[in-house]
């Protein structure tokens, strides 16, 4: 087996009785790691961009209000943007951190 450059780690995932080395770049974080919680702000963001593209469709292929008529082709193109802008938005979120529920935890 070829030596790993000196940026790799080796971490071993113990599972019960399974034991896995695996090796992690250093530099990739996963978000859950990389600290607080994302605002609350990101979430409505994110939730918002895709209503507000079909909204946007919806609205232009089935009203066809005058003030949407000069935009042309880009009536499409608009709500497209929103909804893949959606990809890069969702990739920033860090959530709370997972507490698993105990035996004796009531809701």
């Amino acid at each position: 087996m070829a030596p790993l450059t000196k940026t790799y780690k080796r971490t071993v995932f113990v599972n019960l009785a399974v034991t896995i080395p695996i090796f992690v770049n250093p530099r990739y974080r996963t978000g859950m790691e990389s600290g607080k919680p994302s605002g609350r702000w990101l979430g409505a963001l994110i939730t918002a961009c895709p209503l507000l593209a079909a909204a946007w469709l919806l609205t232009y292929t089935l009203l066809r209000p005058p003030f949407l008529e000069p935009l042309g082709g880009w009536n499409y193109a608009g709500p497209l943007a929103l909804i893949l802008a959606v990809a890069p938005l969702g990739r920033t979120w860090r959530g709370d951190a997972y507490v698993r529920p105990t035996s004796t935890s009531r809701l």
